[in-house]
């Protein structure tokens, strides 16, 4: 189980790559629709748009009969929040991805444990 009341931050760099692909190995925060609890942020320097993630892998899905059980992810425009957890592996462009993991005050959960793969630019020996 992770603390409560956690703000990390975790930088990934390699300037040979293109892309980092990220693969959950397992996964399990608290659910919230916009992800207001507990969530795990990446994004890459220089670039607006995020991948937010919440919920998943511990059975419970506190908000099944809610107006937003239809869906599993939506866009705001700046943010794609995942709320059912991350079930499988995304790549994301750029040099230098950024993650961030934000828990409150209650209800911690198992975690998560990530896979990240740079995908490297042709002809870039890192």
């Amino acid at each position: 189980m992770y603390p409560n009341d956690q703000n990390c931050l975790w930088i990934v760099e390699n300037e040979c790559a293109a892309s980092f692909t990220i693969s959950p190995r397992s996964f399990a925060l608290e659910q919230q629709p916009v992800c207001g609890f507990d969530r795990l942020t990446f994004s890459v320097l220089g670039v607006e748009e995020k991948q937010t993630f919440c919920g998943g892998g511990n059975g419970e899905d506190d908000y099944s009969t809610a107006d937003y059980s239809s869906y599993s992810s939506y866009d705001d425009g700046e943010t794609i929040f995942n709320i059912h957890g991350m079930t499988e592996e995304f790549t994301i462009d750029g040099s230098e991805l950024h993650i961030q993991f934000k828990s409150d005050a209650v209800v911690p959960l198992d975690g998560f444990d990530l896979k990240i793969i740079p995908n490297f630019r042709p002809g870039c020996v890192p």
